[in-house]
């Protein structure tokens, strides 16, 4: 069962996760970044691939596509905040972002 993370957990999941900060969705603590790109096209075909790696790790963000911008918020709806889950995926965003 996930839970939310602590505090500490939440700053040094931070630490290690340099262009991502905490933003209020819904009332909830998420894990946002804004990944920049050349035209609204680029942004689409990142945001499919998150898609992908969303759908194969059955845990769902928030994503909006924008010219030249794709901004992705991670968070637990069941925990009310982040859990290891976001981080862990917000950790392949990047990973999957330094393969373009």
């Amino acid at each position: 069962m996930r839970r939310r993370l602590s505090d500490q957990e939440l700053r040094q999941a931070l630490s290690e996760l340099s262009q991502w900060h905490t933003q209020l969705i819904d009332e909830a603590q998420s894990l946002t970044r804004s990944y920049p790109f050349e035209n609204f096209m680029a942004a689409l075909t990142f945001a499919n691939r998150i898609g992908e790696l969303a759908e194969s790790a059955n845990h769902h963000p928030q994503l909006n596509v924008q010219w030249g911008r794709l901004d992705i918020f991670w968070w637990s709806h069941d925990v009310g905040g982040i859990s290891t889950s976001d981080v862990d995926l917000a950790r392949a965003s990047d990973a999957l972002f330094n393969t373009l």
